[in-house]
């Protein structure tokens, strides 16, 4: 049984909800067709593929009973997250497909990238998760796992610019949100933590231009906490209103 039978067959059997994992898998791979990941020969959809499992995971291990009953919508935004933000689709048209909870949790965690443009990436992506609801917290966390998990193909300084990216944004989220957290959120930060230092440890970049910055812990993000939610909303606007694929 292949990867993406064995996903189905393990999410199908809890599934209480109407959503068909079949038809959403079969979407997602329609829109991410021919796209790889970085190291040019993995298909794209194993990343999705990837952040679903995730969610799977910690959400039968730790959730707490109401997050249980929404395993199915978050297995199926996590199959579509990039979906918006890749493949030009419309948030309306994820919401006719597959309900108002999936397309709005895919739409929480798309990058505008107009906004991520002028504040910079990793600026923008903790303000937004600060921002964004729980649920799409947790899809974003589970997103951000699965690319550590899979950083054996970036080069060094991709290496390194993720690991400095999620030291500070999650050293962010965490001072300002971490007394809400739930133990579901609480284990997926702490894993996020731990498989940083294993996949991307420090040792690796002794030696090179990135050692000064990464064991000073340079932090580059500079966030007015008082205004950091002006002119942040759902994504929107022309960028897909242009583009909207069906």
């Amino acid at each position: 049984m292949n990867l993406i039978c064995k996903l189905l067959f393990k999410f199908k059997r809890q599934s209480k909800s109407n959503l068909d994992y079949s038809k959403v898998l079969k979407y997602a791979k329609k829109k991410h067709k021919g796209q790889l990941r970085k190291d040019g020969k993995t298909p794209y959809i194993q990343h999705p593929i990837a952040a679903a499992e995730i969610i799977r995971e910690f959400v039968n291990k730790y959730g707490r009973e109401e997050d249980v009953e929404l395993l199915p919508e978050l297995i199926a935004a996590a199959l579509l997250h990039d979906t918006i933000e890749d493949t030009y689709v419309c948030p309306k048209i994820l919401e006719k497909r597959f309900g108002v909870l999936v397309a709005g949790l895919v739409q929480d965690v798309t990058t505008v990238n107009y906004d991520k443009n002028e504040k910079g990436k990793d600026r923008y992506l903790a303000e937004k998760m600060l921002a964004m609801s729980d649920y799409a917290l947790i899809l974003k966390l589970a997103d951000r796992l699965a690319n550590i998990r899979d950083s054996e193909q970036l080069t060094l300084e991709e290496k390194f610019k993720l690991r400095r990216g999620t030291e500070n944004i999650l050293k962010y989220v965490e001072d300002r949100r971490s007394s809400y957290f739930s133990e579901l959120q609480i284990k997926l930060f702490e894993t996020v933590w731990e498989d940083l230092n294993t996949y991307i440890p420090y040792k690796i970049f002794v030696g090179t231009k990135f050692e000064e910055a990464v064991f000073n812990n340079i932090s580059y993000i500079n966030i007015n906490p008082e205004t950091w939610h002006e002119g942040f909303a759902y994504p929107h606007g022309a960028i897909w209103q242009e583009n909207c694929q069906k």
